[in-house]
Parts: C-alpha cells; structure tokens; sequence
C-alpha cells in the first residue's frame, strides 16, 4: 500500500508543473512528523536553506547502538536537479567520514510549512528509498536574545536553574534543599535554532523510557515577558513533557 501511494505521489508530482518559489525555501526549518506521526523530540532534525546554495544539517547522531549526540553541520551545499526546483540533492560528509546524498522531492511548500520526501538517499554505500511524507514548520520567533539570562523551574520535585550567559554555552544548576550547586559537567554547549532548543540530557526524570542513551534533550520553547514554556516528547510511551521556567533577575 506504502508504494502505491507513493506512486500516485510522483504521478501528481510528474503532473504539476508549477514550480517552487525558491525564496520561500531559505531559512531555518524544524521538523515536525513522518508520515503524519509524531516521534519523540529528540530524534527531531533541523535544516537551514541559504542563499548562497549552502546547507545546514543538524540531527541526533546514532555512535553506536547506544549512544546519541548532536551532530550539527554548515558545511553541506544543496542544488536544484529540476526546472521546477521541486528536487533538491543536499551534498556532504558524516562526522564518521562517509559521503551523504540525500534527494529530496517536495510536494508542499509555503511560508510556514515544507513537505518532501526522500527518493534514493545516498548513505553508507547504499541508496534507499523512503517514501513516507515528512513535514517541517519554519519557527516564526527567534528567541536567541529572548533566552539569555537565568531561568529555574521545578520538576518532580526539584528545582533547576539554566544560566544562559552567552550564545553558545549555558551553565545547570541543582538545588539541593539548601543551595544551589553547578553541574560537574557544567559549562554545556547548546544550540537555538530559532525556537528549537538542543541541550545537554537531563537524567532525573523518572518514568522515562529510552531504547538509547541520549547526550541531548531538545524542546520547543516560547517565551513570554518572564516565562519560558518548554514542550517535548520524550522516551518510548512518547510522554509529553511540559514546563515553565522562570527568569530569574
């Protein structure tokens, strides 16, 4: 059934003429589901589309068959294989050195909403197809200056407090009943695609199953005057995690 519709997809596809405004295709985009489904955020990825035909690609990368980090990339470049720019090839190498193809075919573009699927990605030595629909959104809020600061809230009954000193690094604090104590591990390096939060894993939540040892969590974020919303699916039940931090002045 998979196949079919993918079939009926490239009819309508090979059918519609109308090309693509390529404008509307740079920027930054989150994904937001396969095939309709949702997954647990910390297998999101992110791509930004620029101008000048560089690409940057951001996602968890699988180490082994445990662990997973943050990969992220500005060193891939895209081209357009059709008139009507619907094809993209995106170019470039892993972080394990293997070269990466990936050729997207898009069936829905809009200012807010990009919809593709994959047709022969080149990994590892091997094409495969995947024709399942995956949708991203382009963030409408840039919360890079928004986030700077500290801000604390309360999970299971702990507090925690994420210092946000500059762009790049941020610092966790614990609370221990009676004060407050940096992370070990602390400064983390983060990353803001806009609304898109990737930091470092937090391993105090209970209840949350993970077929894999995660070294990041991401969220969606919002920022409102002094609260900060944080959203995200997490583990195999796909628990919805939500959470208001404060600022902290």
């Amino acid at each position: 059934m998979r196949w079919l519709l993918a079939g009926l997809l490239l009819l309508s596809l090979s059918g519609c003429s109308n090309e693509i405004n390529e404008e509307m295709l740079y920027g930054t985009w989150v994904m937001e589901s396969i095939d309709g489904q949702n997954i647990h955020t910390n297998d999101f990825f992110v791509i930004r589309f620029n101008p000048d035909g560089t690409e940057m690609h951001a996602s968890p990368l699988y180490e082994d068959s445990v662990n997973v980090r943050w990969f992220h990339s500005e060193d891939y470049t895209y081209r357009f294989l059709s008139e009507t720019k619907r094809s993209i090839r995106i170019s470039g190498t892993s972080p394990l050195g293997i070269p990466v193809d990936l050729n997207l075919n898009i069936l829905k573009l809009t200012r807010d909403k990009l919809v593709y699927f994959y047709a022969e990605p080149y990994f590892a030595g091997v094409y495969i197809s995947d024709h399942r629909p995956i949708t991203l959104r382009k963030p409408k809020e840039d919360y890079s200056q928004a986030i700077l600061g500290t801000w604390e809230y309360e999970m299971e009954g702990k507090k925690f407090r994420m210092e946000f000193p500059d762009g790049k690094q941020y610092n966790f604090h614990v609370f221990d009943g009676q004060s407050w104590n940096i992370t070990p591990d602390s400064p983390h390096r983060y990353y803001l695609y806009k609304d898109f939060l990737v930091g470092h894993a937090v391993k105090e939540w209970n209840g949350i199953k993970r077929n894999h040892n995660h070294h990041h969590d991401n969220w969606h974020i919002k920022i409102k005057g002094e609260k900060m919303y944080m959203t995200a699916f997490r583990g195999l039940d796909n628990v919805q995690l939500k959470i208001i931090a404060q600022r902290i002045k």
